[in-house]
């Protein structure tokens, strides 16, 4: 009898996983269920204060890179630094700005956090470039011409994020109102 409850044990175990398992399966009403609340966590999500900080945080620190003139002053290390300290504060904001998204990320729908996630990978592979360019500043010479491609691309990734984060809470609203 003792060895019967103990094999009745692990089976009464192994059905909570799965109940879990067919979570899953609930998943779908669920994401019909999150529709308003995904567009509530679209629109919190951009007008949080973290969100919006780090948006202007990144689109002012690329507005400085692009101003920079590299033609006079290539060999400098304040240049170099200075996009350094430029690309640096860029991450910073960016890594806030994806922990937000993070935190509300269930909640959105999930072509809109697809697409975030897509917009936030391209301001990383723009940076990644940026930090090149510091970093291969001292080394070689690089064009005001080339530098300035990759600031303006840096740029344009932000600036299409921001410009995410508007269209998505729009096309949300336009969901649940049609």
């Amino acid at each position: 009898a003792d060895t019967e409850s103990e094999s009745v044990a692990p089976e009464n175990q192994e059905e909570p996983g799965s109940s879990d398992e067919q979570d899953p399966n609930e998943s779908p009403e669920v994401s019909d269920k999150q529709s308003p609340s995904g567009s509530e966590a679209l629109k919190r999500l951009a007008e949080a204060d973290t969100t919006q900080s780090a948006i202007r945080n990144m689109a002012g620190a690329a507005e400085d890179l692009a101003k920079l003139n590299t033609a006079d002053t290539l060999r400098s290390p304040v240049l170099f630094g200075r996009i350094q300290e430029y690309t640096s504060g860029i991450s910073t904001a960016l890594n806030r700005f994806s922990a937000t998204v993070e935190k509300v990320g269930g909640d959105l729908p999930q072509d809109e956090a697809a697409r975030l996630g897509n917009a936030i990978d391209q301001v990383r592979r723009s940076l990644v470039v940026m930090n090149n360019v510091a970093e291969q500043g001292f080394s070689r010479r690089i064009s005001d011409e080339e530098y300035s491609q990759h600031a303006l691309q840096l740029n344009k990734s932000i600036a299409e994020l921001q410009r995410l984060m508007n269209v998505s809470v729009k096309r949300q609203e336009n969901k649940e109102q049609g």
